[in-house]
């Protein structure tokens, strides 16, 4: 539970006993934001109070390291967009990064480490929070305020992260997919 641990103790060290803390953003290592990003979300979420997560729009920062990262670049970039787009038609996928919560969302929703019913880990924590926001009633917006992300410069990091996303995917799958269909 690497990640999604790490990110639930951050959140006790950190952020549960500071009550004037009212917003989180997540970032990777690999995070890059353009000027006046926090201050144009904390605008949009004065001017929707309702929204419980804004998803920036991500592309690939990292395409010029060789051919691998630049075809990898190009099409996760390409999906990020999509998924952005549709996403203010649904449900917009946390990506993990480059994103801003309000805290009692993240309170309410509940840690990041999640298990399945056979107690493996659930690997994609992001997907998971997402779709768990939305079951307790709340929703995320898309932004189009650019960010960056690194991609796989190597085909062994990128088979690492297509065999998480798949895996952890069809772990969510399992678990949410029936109380998704059922909810309102």
């Amino acid at each position: 539970g690497y990640k999604p641990l790490n990110l639930d103790v951050a959140f006790q060290q950190q952020i549960a006993e500071d009550d004037d803390i009212d917003y989180i953003m997540y970032v990777d290592t690999d995070s890059t934001f353009e000027k006046g990003t926090l201050n144009e979300l904390m605008c949009e979420f004065e001017k929707t109070p309702e929204v419980a997560y804004i998803q920036l729009m991500t592309a690939a920062n990292n395409m010029h390291i060789n051919r691998l990262s630049k075809v990898t670049g190009l099409q996760q970039t390409i999906a990020r967009f999509v998924l952005g787009e549709t996403g203010n038609w649904g449900i917009p996928i946390f990506y993990g990064h480059n994103a801003m919560f309000r805290r009692e969302v993240v309170e309410k929703v509940g840690a990041f480490l999640e298990k399945e019913s056979n107690g493996e880990y659930i690997l994609t924590e992001d997907f998971s929070i997402t779709i768990r926001s939305y079951l307790k009633g709340y929703y995320g917006k898309a932004h189009w305020l650019l960010s960056g992300e690194g991609v796989p410069t190597s085909l062994k990091a990128l088979q690492g992260m297509w065999e998480r996303w798949s895996i952890g995917g069809l772990q969510v799958l399992r678990k949410y997919a029936l109380p998704t269909l059922q909810s309102k």
